[in-house]
Protein backbone atom coordinates (compact mmCIF):
# COMPACT_ATOMS: atom_id res chain seq x y z
CA UNK A 1 0.00 0.00 0.00
CA UNK A 2 1.24 3.71 -0.75
CA UNK A 3 2.93 5.36 1.83
CA UNK A 4 1.28 8.51 1.41
CA UNK A 5 -1.76 6.90 0.40
CA UNK A 6 -1.66 5.20 3.63
CA UNK A 7 -1.36 8.18 5.93
CA UNK A 8 -4.30 9.41 4.79
CA UNK A 9 -6.14 6.49 4.11
CA UNK A 10 -5.11 6.15 8.31
CA UNK A 11 -6.27 10.00 9.03
CA UNK A 12 -8.93 10.16 6.80
CA UNK A 13 -11.84 9.17 10.10
CA UNK A 14 -10.36 12.24 12.42
CA UNK A 15 -10.42 14.40 9.43
CA UNK A 16 -13.17 17.06 9.31
CA UNK A 17 -15.61 17.29 6.88
CA UNK A 18 -12.97 20.08 4.84
CA UNK A 19 -10.05 17.99 5.24
CA UNK A 20 -12.29 14.81 4.11
CA UNK A 21 -13.66 16.82 0.49
CA UNK A 22 -9.41 17.23 0.08
CA UNK A 23 -8.83 12.94 1.10
CA UNK A 24 -11.27 12.44 -1.52
CA UNK A 25 -10.22 14.35 -4.32
CA UNK A 26 -6.72 12.88 -3.58
CA UNK A 27 -7.57 9.39 -3.63
CA UNK A 28 -9.81 9.72 -6.54
CA UNK A 29 -6.80 11.44 -9.04
CA UNK A 30 -3.53 11.67 -7.09
CA UNK A 31 -2.46 12.78 -10.24
CA UNK A 32 -4.38 16.49 -9.94
CA UNK A 33 -1.98 17.06 -6.87
CA UNK A 34 1.06 17.28 -8.90
CA UNK A 35 -0.63 19.13 -12.24
CA UNK A 36 -1.90 22.36 -10.16
CA UNK A 37 -1.51 24.89 -7.60
CA UNK A 38 -2.90 25.53 -4.49
CA UNK A 39 -5.27 28.33 -6.31
CA UNK A 40 -6.25 25.88 -8.62
CA UNK A 41 -7.02 22.97 -6.03
CA UNK A 42 -9.22 24.82 -4.14
CA UNK A 43 -11.66 25.10 -7.30
CA UNK A 44 -11.41 21.53 -7.52
CA UNK A 45 -11.62 20.37 -4.29
CA UNK A 46 -14.47 23.09 -3.02
CA UNK A 47 -12.27 24.17 0.15
CA UNK A 48 -9.88 27.24 -0.46
CA UNK A 49 -6.36 26.86 -1.45
CA UNK A 50 -5.59 27.86 2.22
CA UNK A 51 -7.39 24.86 3.51
CA UNK A 52 -5.22 22.51 1.39
CA UNK A 53 -2.00 23.58 2.27
CA UNK A 54 -3.64 23.40 6.21
CA UNK A 55 -4.28 19.83 5.14
CA UNK A 56 -1.04 19.19 3.95
CA UNK A 57 0.32 20.62 6.79
CA UNK A 58 -1.60 18.27 9.19
CA UNK A 59 -0.41 15.35 7.79
CA UNK A 60 2.70 16.18 8.88
CA UNK A 61 4.97 18.39 5.48
CA UNK A 62 6.47 21.14 5.85
CA UNK A 63 4.41 22.73 3.07
CA UNK A 64 2.37 22.34 -0.61
CA UNK A 65 6.01 21.69 -2.62
CA UNK A 66 7.10 18.84 -0.22
CA UNK A 67 3.68 17.40 -0.41
CA UNK A 68 3.57 16.98 -3.87
CA UNK A 69 6.73 15.70 -4.22
CA UNK A 70 5.35 12.53 -1.59
CA UNK A 71 2.74 12.83 -4.59
CA UNK A 72 5.05 12.25 -7.14
CA UNK A 73 6.64 8.98 -6.01
CA UNK A 74 2.74 7.77 -5.80
CA UNK A 75 1.26 9.01 -8.88
CA UNK A 76 1.38 5.89 -10.48
CA UNK A 77 -1.15 4.40 -7.73
CA UNK A 78 -4.81 4.05 -9.00
CA UNK A 79 -6.56 5.52 -5.90
CA UNK A 80 -9.11 2.22 -5.59
CA UNK A 81 -5.74 0.53 -4.82
CA UNK A 82 -4.11 2.50 -2.90
CA UNK A 83 -5.56 2.13 0.49
CA UNK A 84 -5.88 -1.51 2.08
CA UNK A 85 -9.99 -2.54 2.50
CA UNK A 86 -9.12 -5.39 4.58
CA UNK A 87 -10.50 -4.47 8.43
CA UNK A 88 -8.26 -5.56 10.87
CA UNK A 89 -9.14 -5.77 14.78
CA UNK A 90 -7.55 -2.28 15.44
CA UNK A 91 -9.92 -0.72 13.27
CA UNK A 92 -12.25 1.81 14.74
CA UNK A 93 -15.65 2.04 13.48
CA UNK A 94 -14.94 4.69 11.38
CA UNK A 95 -12.14 3.44 9.62
CA UNK A 96 -14.40 0.14 9.28
CA UNK A 97 -16.91 2.21 7.45
CA UNK A 98 -14.66 4.12 5.34
CA UNK A 99 -12.50 0.50 4.00
CA UNK A 100 -16.08 -0.48 3.70
CA UNK A 101 -17.10 2.27 1.37
CA UNK A 102 -13.52 2.05 -0.94
CA UNK A 103 -14.25 -1.56 -1.15
CA UNK A 104 -17.74 -0.75 -2.66
CA UNK A 105 -16.65 2.09 -4.61
CA UNK A 106 -14.31 -0.61 -6.40
CA UNK A 107 -16.34 -3.31 -6.73
CA UNK A 108 -18.97 -1.13 -8.63
CA UNK A 109 -16.24 0.01 -11.01
CA UNK A 110 -15.09 -3.67 -11.39
CA UNK A 111 -18.58 -4.79 -12.33
CA UNK A 112 -19.62 -1.53 -14.55
CA UNK A 113 -16.76 -2.88 -16.56
CA UNK A 114 -17.23 -6.24 -16.48
CA UNK A 115 -20.95 -6.11 -18.12
CA UNK A 116 -21.79 -6.09 -21.83
CA UNK A 117 -23.76 -3.63 -22.65
CA UNK A 118 -25.53 -5.50 -25.57
CA UNK A 119 -26.16 -8.13 -23.19
CA UNK A 120 -27.43 -5.78 -20.89
CA UNK A 121 -29.80 -4.59 -22.92
CA UNK A 122 -30.96 -7.30 -24.34
CA UNK A 123 -31.94 -8.33 -21.06
CA UNK A 124 -33.81 -5.14 -20.02
CA UNK A 125 -35.76 -5.75 -23.66
CA UNK A 126 -36.74 -9.41 -22.71
CA UNK A 127 -37.93 -8.07 -19.03
CA UNK A 128 -39.71 -5.49 -20.45
CA UNK A 129 -41.94 -7.54 -23.15
CA UNK A 130 -42.42 -10.85 -22.09
CA UNK A 131 -45.59 -12.03 -19.74
CA UNK A 132 -43.75 -13.50 -16.65
CA UNK A 133 -40.92 -13.86 -15.19
CA UNK A 134 -39.55 -16.44 -13.42
CA UNK A 135 -36.92 -16.51 -10.99
CA UNK A 136 -34.48 -19.19 -9.51
CA UNK A 137 -32.13 -19.19 -7.02
CA UNK A 138 -31.09 -20.86 -4.40
CA UNK A 139 -29.09 -20.65 -0.56
CA UNK A 140 -26.72 -17.65 -1.38
CA UNK A 141 -28.28 -16.92 -4.73
CA UNK A 142 -31.51 -16.92 -3.27
CA UNK A 143 -30.87 -13.48 -1.52
CA UNK A 144 -30.15 -11.79 -4.58
CA UNK A 145 -33.52 -13.79 -6.14
CA UNK A 146 -35.78 -12.70 -3.73
CA UNK A 147 -34.21 -9.04 -4.07
CA UNK A 148 -35.28 -8.96 -7.92
CA UNK A 149 -38.45 -10.43 -7.06
CA UNK A 150 -39.67 -8.02 -4.97
CA UNK A 151 -38.46 -5.37 -7.02
CA UNK A 152 -40.17 -6.70 -9.69
CA UNK A 153 -43.59 -7.11 -8.07
CA UNK A 154 -43.46 -3.64 -6.77
CA UNK A 155 -42.85 -1.92 -10.67
CA UNK A 156 -45.70 -4.25 -11.54
CA UNK A 157 -44.07 -7.14 -13.48
CA UNK A 158 -45.44 -10.35 -13.21
CA UNK A 159 -42.94 -12.15 -11.43
CA UNK A 160 -42.63 -15.85 -9.77
CA UNK A 161 -40.15 -16.80 -6.93
CA UNK A 162 -39.72 -19.69 -4.21
CA UNK A 163 -36.86 -20.73 -2.44
CA UNK A 164 -37.65 -24.09 -2.75
CA UNK A 165 -35.84 -25.66 -5.26
CA UNK A 166 -38.53 -28.81 -5.62
CA UNK A 167 -41.35 -26.18 -5.91
CA UNK A 168 -39.56 -23.98 -8.60
CA UNK A 169 -39.24 -26.89 -11.34
CA UNK A 170 -42.74 -27.41 -10.63
CA UNK A 171 -43.75 -24.00 -11.38
CA UNK A 172 -40.62 -23.92 -14.50
CA UNK A 173 -42.95 -26.52 -16.00
CA UNK A 174 -45.62 -23.82 -16.50
CA UNK A 175 -43.35 -21.36 -18.51
CA UNK A 176 -44.22 -20.60 -22.11
CA UNK A 177 -42.07 -18.96 -25.13
CA UNK A 178 -43.60 -15.63 -23.61
CA UNK A 179 -41.98 -15.78 -20.63
CA UNK A 180 -38.25 -15.71 -19.28
CA UNK A 181 -36.55 -17.39 -16.80
CA UNK A 182 -33.76 -15.67 -15.16
CA UNK A 183 -31.37 -17.69 -13.02
CA UNK A 184 -29.26 -16.78 -10.20
CA UNK A 185 -25.50 -18.72 -9.99
CA UNK A 186 -23.64 -19.11 -6.87
CA UNK A 187 -20.84 -16.76 -8.66
CA UNK A 188 -23.13 -13.65 -9.18
CA UNK A 189 -23.65 -14.92 -12.79
CA UNK A 190 -27.57 -13.99 -14.01
CA UNK A 191 -28.34 -15.84 -16.95
CA UNK A 192 -31.94 -15.00 -18.80
CA UNK A 193 -33.19 -17.26 -20.99
CA UNK A 194 -36.37 -17.08 -23.22
CA UNK A 195 -37.85 -20.42 -23.88
CA UNK A 196 -38.65 -19.92 -27.15
CA UNK A 197 -35.23 -19.74 -27.99
CA UNK A 198 -35.08 -23.19 -26.30
CA UNK A 199 -37.99 -24.73 -28.49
Amino acid sequence: MAELAAKIANAYPSFNKTAKLIADAYLKDPAVFLNKNLKELGSITKPSGASVLRFCKDLGFQGFKDFQINCAKEAPTKPTNAVDAIITENDNPASVLYKLQVSFKKDIDDLGKSIDEQQLNQAVKLIRTVEQIYIAGEGASGLAASDLFYKLIRSGKRANYVESSHIALELASNITASDVLVVFSYSGIIYLIQLKILI
